[in-house]
């Protein structure tokens, strides 16, 4: 496996686990401050996928700096093109996890576990392993690390 798309399936690893842990921390935090329990599952898949994207974002600009850095200069264009490339081939597990994931997270609440953050954590980890193991495939299919031409 190339490197770089090694290094993708890493990073976006690492940024699931620190997206967890958001999804936990708004989780319990929005539980306390609400009884609603839609708001609690609404708050915790926004705060997963902001702290996922707070980390993978740079994390991603660092181990491509060969890529994004020409001169001294960051690339903004290109950052963006291949972004959009990667966020196509996830939009449909993204539609579909942010979806279901309030739902679940629900159901979990009402008959798995009582914690609002347990129950995040839970339903979480449902969909961890597709990240992990279509970002190779998916970098690799759209082209975000291939020579410019």
């Amino acid at each position: 496996m190339d490197p770089k798309h090694k290094q993708l399936g890493i990073d976006m690893v690492v940024a699931g686990c620190f997206g967890i842990a958001g999804g936990f921390v708004g989780s319990e935090v929005a539980d306390k401050l609400s009884d609603l329990e839609a708001l609690t599952t609404v708050v915790s898949a926004g705060s997963h996928a902001l702290v996922f994207t707070l980390y993978f974002t740079p994390a991603h600009i660092y181990h491509n700096k060969d890529i994004y850095f020409k001169e001294g200069k960051f690339n903004w264009g290109k950052f963006f093109k291949n972004m959009a490339k990667l966020g196509a081939v996830y939009a449909g597990i993204d539609t579909l996890y942010y979806a279901t994931r309030p739902p679940l997270q629900a159901l979990c609440m009402k008959y798995v576990c009582r914690s609002a953050g347990l129950s995040s954590i839970l339903v979480d980890l449902i969909s961890f392993p597709l990240y992990f193991f279509m970002a190779p495939p998916a970098a690799k299919m759209t082209g975000i690390f291939d020579a410019e031409k």
